[in-house]
């Protein structure tokens, strides 16, 4: 069980470095083409990479 944590700990956390280093350096045309979509879709990915990183500590300390 602690590596299924683990590993949704660190997805996560990848998650949201991928989104910084990418917004971050420019790399995302779709911000002048489609802001609407990609602000969706990045809110939806920052949602996500929450949720793992919350089920990821809590299968640490075992809670439900």
């Amino acid at each position: 069980m602690r590596f299924v944590a683990w590993s949704s700990i660190l997805v996560g956390v990848f998650m949201f470095s991928q989104w910084g280093f990418t917004l971050g350096t420019g790399q995302a045309p779709e911000v002048r083409s489609e802001p609407i979509r990609l602000t969706f879709h990045v809110a939806a990915e920052f949602v996500t990479a929450a949720l793992l990183i919350i089920s990821g500590i809590g299968l640490l300390r075992r809670k439900p």
